[in-house]
């Protein structure tokens, strides 16, 4: 009967094992633990990214009402202290981007950010800051859309009067962050796919009115038409390169996640970015 009443006792204490446990061969309380401080990893990195965001707008805006006072031709006295400010607010930016910096090399995906060139961990803490943890998107082509990398009607979606947008602006700002990032380390598979894809799209035959080689129409704030620039291959081929980079950010996600991923199987192919 003692070795029964053992026997059940040490059932009851070791309890189920969750596929977190069979996944990375920890106890229950381990395994809710390491759960708890990711979920606090991550909250603390939304947290702080929202924080630099909210001091860069008003840094920019500090900056804009200086040169506004400089244009109605106010003595410079007056933009001093607006200057002073923004000086105070690039410091506390530049510490809360160390903060989000230091926050990102306890991720679990510190070492796959830091041999990838073009994301770098700050680069990634504001990514996440943006999306969350990314076991809330069941395939890459909905990180995409979240971010406003997807396609809808060949053109990239943008936002219309009097309708929700159904995609994050901040996180097309990040990804457009990512892609200068890419182009400017200038190595790497992301820099050689943006390469190889602005000489595909700078190669296409121009169409239309505004001899674009996307056949797109391109037009002033006043309505006038344009001609099409080297900057529209230019950014295409830096979201192209960007999508390629969150597909396998995506990828390493489900792979490397120390729990259950609640992932979808759907991985895009190249042909689909």
């Amino acid at each position: 009967m003692a070795s029964a009443g053992r026997s059940r006792s040490s059932r009851r204490s070791s309890g189920t094992i969750s596929p977190e446990q069979r996944l990375i061969g920890q106890s229950g309380s381990e395994a809710q633990r390491d759960g708890a401080d990711l979920a606090l990893l991550h909250a603390l990195i939304g947290h702080y990214a929202r924080q630099l965001w909210g001091l860069q707008r008003s840094r920019l805006a500090l900056t804009y009402r200086a040169g506004a006072l400089r244009r109605d031709g106010l003595p410079e006295q007056w933009c001093a202290p607006l200057l002073v400010a923004t000086v105070d607010l690039a410091a506390a930016e530049r510490a809360i981007d160390c903060q989000l910096r230091r926050l990102a090399r306890q991720h679990f995906l510190r070492a796959w950010v830091e041999r990838t060139p073009g994301i770098a961990l700050g680069g990634f803490a504001r990514l996440i800051g943006v999306t969350g943890p990314l076991e809330r998107f069941g395939t890459a082509s909905k990180l995409w859309a979240f971010v406003g990398l997807d396609v809808q009607d060949g053109m990239a979606p943008r936002r219309r009067r009097g309708q929700q947008q159904r995609w994050s602006a901040q996180g097309r700002v990040v990804c457009h962050q990512l892609g200068v990032a890419i182009v400017r380390v200038n190595r790497g598979p992301y820099r050689a796919a943006y390469d190889r894809k602005k000489a595909e799209y700078l190669a296409r035959p121009p169409r239309g009115p505004s001899a674009c080689p996307f056949g797109q129409t391109h037009r002033t704030w006043q309505g006038d038409i344009r001609s099409c620039t080297r900057k529209h291959p230019h950014f295409a081929a830096m979201r192209y390169a960007v999508k390629l980079l969150l597909r396998d950010l995506w990828l390493a996600w489900r792979r490397e996640c120390p729990a259950e991923p609640l992932f979808g199987g759907g991985v895009p192919s190249d042909t689909a970015l």
